[in-house]
């Protein structure tokens, strides 16, 4: 099962004893970071072709040819793209270990299995 999968449970759990309330509010809080996540990438995207563009102009301003100044920008933008690519990528990899870690933990694993034992004692039949 993946992490997420797990922390699904686990908030699905903890819902179903305080309440559903804890779940809602769980999803709605993740759905507004979602958005505004979306928003400021929009919003980033827009400054930075914005950005290029004052380049492109700037160069043919100053006498180079329109060929050049495309070629140019093309080429800090496909520049600024593939460091963009490492870092999200590298990002990537830090969440995927960031798991591994937690789970390492000697709190986390006393909660698990005291989890454990809570949820096998109250689904077994006596």
């Amino acid at each position: 099962m993946s992490y997420f999968g797990k922390l699904l449970d686990i908030t699905t759990l903890g819902s179903t004893v305080t309440g559903f309330a804890l779940l809602q509010k769980f999803l709605s809080r993740l759905t507004v970071i979602v958005a505004l996540t979306i928003i400021s990438s929009i919003m980033v995207v827009v400054l930075m072709m914005a950005g290029f563009y004052a380049v492109y102009v700037s160069l043919v301003y100053y006498g180079v040819a329109h060929q050049a100044a495309m070629v140019t920008t093309g080429g800090i933008a496909l520049l600024v793209t593939l460091t963009l690519i490492g870092i999200t990528v590298s990002r990537l990899r830090q969440i995927r270990n960031i798991h591994h870690l937690m789970l390492d933990l000697p709190v986390i694993s006393n909660i698990r299995s005291l989890a454990d034992s809570f949820i096998e004692g109250f689904f077994s039949r006596r």
